[in-house]
């Protein structure tokens, strides 16, 4: 019998409140190893659990050096919340190489205040949005024509 298993961001997993977990980190984290444990368990033909989620809570950067953190028992925001988040990602990356690679582009990225372009088009893509120099981001005047996607 051929037995499927399908988790992380494809998955809708109806939670223990009924509700679909997100796609985060978190999440798919506990979800590679819960399957983990479950493919151990088949070959020494034993069945497992089924997967529990456990949410420890919530963290998002909403600026420059500011974030907002939910655990659930407490919650924070500002440059202490952003402190957080900042070493949580860093804890969470796996090798001491990859810590320290990400930290020092990390910090090198704060105090330079670059950012990192994440798309390649191909071709020269149009400024959509205008950074200035204290790092604010500022809608320009965009020019009457169909902007292709």
């Amino acid at each position: 019998m051929l037995k499927i298993s399908l988790k992380g961001d494809l998955a809708h997993f109806a939670h223990q409140d009924g509700k679909p977990l997100p796609g985060v980190a978190p999440v798919a984290m506990q979800q590679g190893e819960y399957v983990a444990k479950v493919i151990q368990h088949r070959f020494k033909q034993k069945e497992y659990p089924p997967f529990h989620y456990v949410d420890f809570g919530s963290l998002a950067v909403i600026g420059r050096h500011a974030a907002v953190v939910d655990l659930g028992f407490m919650q924070f925001s500002g440059f202490i919340a952003w402190l957080f988040w900042v070493f949580v990602h860093i804890y969470f990356l796996i090798e001491f190489d990859n810590k320290l690679i990400v930290m020092i582009q990390w910090c090198w990225n704060y105090f330079t205040r670059k950012r990192g372009a994440r798309l390649i088009t191909g071709e020269e893509a149009k400024m959509l949005i205008e950074i200035d120099g204290r790092g604010d981001y500022h809608l320009p005047e965009l020019e009457k024509e169909t902007l292709e996607v």
